[in-house]
């Protein structure tokens, strides 16, 4: 995935509520390049990636953080 598809990503992510959940077939190789995008961008610092348990080798969740100001409701 090249990176104007990862800054959709997160953009997209910042409109939901709670953000989203990426099909991908190396969630962890991805949740590197976004922490590694979202250091350099303080619009996406709300954001939080997460591998879950019930599909370690095919999901990333993109989440909106609680409580942050910024984020919509």
């Amino acid at each position: 995935m090249k990176k104007p598809e990862q800054i959709a990503l997160l953009t997209e992510a910042c409109q939901h509520p709670l953000g989203v959940l990426v099909a991908t077939n190396d969630p962890n190789r991805l949740r590197q390049r976004l922490y590694a995008l979202r250091k350099g961008c303080p619009e996406f610092a709300h954001l939080s990636f997460v591998v879950p348990v019930s599909d370690p080798n095919g999901t990333l969740f993109i989440i909106v953080k609680a409580g942050d100001p910024d984020a919509q409701s």
